[in-house]
């Protein structure tokens, strides 16, 4: 079983829109405690702001601002039926924080480096009964609880590497 964005991501994220003051922007982000909204134009996806693009933006000039002003206007989005390791691995080439997932051409939620490091720590888990790897003779064995079982170092590198830029910055 390969795991998909739709075991982890966030479903039906918080959004702004384009047009919106920075300033609110900033006021939302805080008041959810997150670092990614998508950012949409009349229900159509047009960009992604994070916490990084707040930081850049002066505490003299944000409330001038619009969120059109400092978004990300080519976010990387993916389909929601797309395996953790693609997505993990190209957020870690590109050094980006999260992917917008979509379904159907619309936005149907957010994939972050938290949820990222959530699908590693599901995988690296031992199963309940043993803590090494499965030989041939447990084949018969049933799945873990968790649902997802050893996947060894293959499943693991892009959403290790995804978790380790999280954690240094």
């Amino acid at each position: 079983m390969t795991a998909t964005l739709d075991r982890y991501m966030t479903r039906h994220p918080h959004s702004i829109r384009v047009d919106e003051k920075l300033a609110v922007a900033a006021k939302l982000m805080a008041s959810l405690n997150v670092r990614h909204l998508p950012v949409l134009d009349g229900g159509t996806l047009v960009g992604v702001l994070s916490e990084r693009d707040l930081r850049l933006a002066t505490s003299a000039n944000i409330g001038h601002l619009r969120v059109r002003d400092m978004c990300i206007d080519d976010p990387y989005s993916v389909d929601v039926d797309t395996s953790i390791f693609v997505v993990a691995t190209a957020m870690a080439e590109k050094r980006i924080g999260s992917a917008l997932v979509m379904e159907g051409g619309k936005l149907a939620g957010i994939f972050t480096t938290v949820d990222a490091c959530r699908a590693l720590a599901d995988t690296l888990a031992p199963p309940p009964e043993r803590s090494e790897r499965p030989t041939s003779r447990d084949h018969a064995r049933p799945a873990p609880a968790h649902g997802i079982g050893w996947r060894g170092p293959a499943v693991a590198v892009g959403v290790a590497a995804i978790c380790g830029a999280a954690l240094l910055g």
